[in-house]
């Protein structure tokens, strides 16, 4: 009997131990087809960039296109693909291997982890 609930109390703690991840759909549904404005100060200059979704196609890499201030053209940047629950893989200009990007929600902001970065993205201002 106690070994029985020793196994109740673990089982219990496990969801406290191991948060579950933010959920794939709110991320996809709030984050791509948006653009989001890049900090200057981390990068050296002001952008925004969207994460555009084309048609699905399984393992299909979409494009991600840059756009400056006072600039009404975008640029390819490269493209991406997700893998579910928050993580974006990033090929710029196409290349391998790709850069991991964890994405998490954060009010009406997004944080943005990849490698030792950190950066909070909102709407794009411009």
């Amino acid at each position: 009997m106690i070994v029985f609930h020793i196994l109740v109390l673990l089982l219990g703690c496990r969801g406290y131990l191991n948060p579950e991840p933010p959920e794939s759909k709110s991320i996809t549904d709030n984050f791509v087809d948006f653009w989001w404005e890049i900090n200057a100060e981390t990068f050296g200059y002001s952008a925004c960039f969207i994460l555009q979704e084309e048609e699905d196609t399984g393992f299909a890499k979409h494009p991600i296109f840059l756009k400056k201030p006072a600039s009404v053209d975008e640029e390819l940047f490269g493209t991406w693909n997700f893998m579910p629950p928050n993580t974006f893989h990033i090929y710029e200009d196409g290349e391998d291997p790709p850069y991991e990007l964890e994405i998490y929600e954060s009010s009406n902001c997004w944080t943005l982890d990849w490698g030792s970065m950190t950066e909070v993205v909102c709407s794009c201002s411009f």
